[in-house]
């Protein structure tokens, strides 16, 4: 079983037909593959930084208050993490977003695949949804896998050949409508 991660790093090494392949062969939980990517990639900048940060401090866990000023530690953490995740979901690299990672172009590779992910899976789904109605029916429960095709055909009256035959031409069609509006690579 592929996991999710090991599907978000083929989809940056693909060209734009592979990525179609890749989004219908996991369309029923591509969404969530590139949440909880986006989620990973988020922890691992958060954690980076704080490590960084405080290994350069040499911090050892107790704090002298010197001088008048108030610290909150956590208050800050909160606002970092919230301005991480507005600049992740921007693309926004010109901030302190990387600043005190360990490898920060995969960081930025990672943030641009899942923005391109989601961005492509929106396009395919637009377009899906623009498929005629009895189009959409067949190759949606296909997709989904909700149905098997012998189901499908038998749902809609048809040989199974026939209904393999329309899932087909339903991709063929659907793939030329998307492919322009695909990315050549990152």
């Amino acid at each position: 079983m592929e996991t999710g991660v090991s599907i978000v790093r083929r989809y940056s090494s693909s060209n734009p037909m592979e990525r179609i392949s890749i989004i219908c062969e996991h369309y029923e939980n591509f969404s969530g593959i590139v949440d909880s990517f986006e989620i990973g990639v988020f922890h691992m900048i958060s954690s980076e930084k704080a490590y960084n940060r405080q290994s350069r401090r040499a911090d050892l866990g107790v704090r002298i208050q010197s001088g008048n000023g108030y610290s909150d530690r956590t208050g800050d953490q909160a606002v970092e993490n919230v301005m991480i995740k507005d600049a992740m979901k921007e693309c926004d690299f010109s901030g302190d977003l990387l600043k005190d990672t360990d490898d920060s172009e995969k960081h930025r590779r990672d943030i641009l695949t899942i923005q391109m992910m989601r961005e492509e899976f929106d396009v395919l789904e637009a377009h899906l949804k623009a498929l005629k109605k009895k189009e959409y029916r067949i190759f949606y429960s296909y997709l989904t896998g909700e149905k098997e095709i012998a189901d499908i055909a038998d749902e809609e009256h048809m040989l199974c050949e026939s209904a393999r035959n329309k899932i087909s031409k339903t991709k063929k069609q659907l793939t030329q409508e998307i492919l322009p509006f695909f990315r050549e690579s990152l």
